[in-house]
């Protein structure tokens, strides 16, 4: 999971700054592609966090915290992709989809310890 975080905040690290400073793009469109990125990389942090610190430690809330996180965090992409407008390129699509299926992976290994500690 902590990889596919990494993974995430840097593909967008990647892809988007060429969008921020791009003089074909209106200042309102290059400010909130900014940001979004600075969203994306701040999520992407939190998320890393409390996976090597509370799901480590076995914390009942945060597997449910980083199962509610992920359609949002890694679903967003394909979400807005289905609006129109996404990047042309398949590799792009296949990436982010290969980060959210190593996320949503890594957190079903996670053995469901809230059950055990509630009785």
């Amino acid at each position: 999971m902590a990889l596919a975080c990494l993974a995430h905040a840097g593909g967008y690290l990647y892809a988007a700054p060429e969008h921020v400073v791009d003089p074909q793009w209106p200042p309102h469109a290059q400010f909130h592609v900014l940001q979004a990125l600075l969203w994306i990389v701040g999520f992407d942090l939190v998320l890393l966090l409390a996976t090597l610190g509370p799901l480590a430690r076995g914390e009942p809330w945060a597997r449910r915290g980083l199962w509610i996180a992920w359609p949002f965090v890694h679903g967003g992409y394909f979400v807005a992709l289905a609006r129109g407008g996404g990047p042309p390129e398949l590799g792009a699509h296949v990436a982010l989809a290969v980060v959210a299926v190593l996320y949503a992976v890594g957190l079903a290994m996670v053995p469901a310890r809230e059950a055990a500690t509630a009785r």
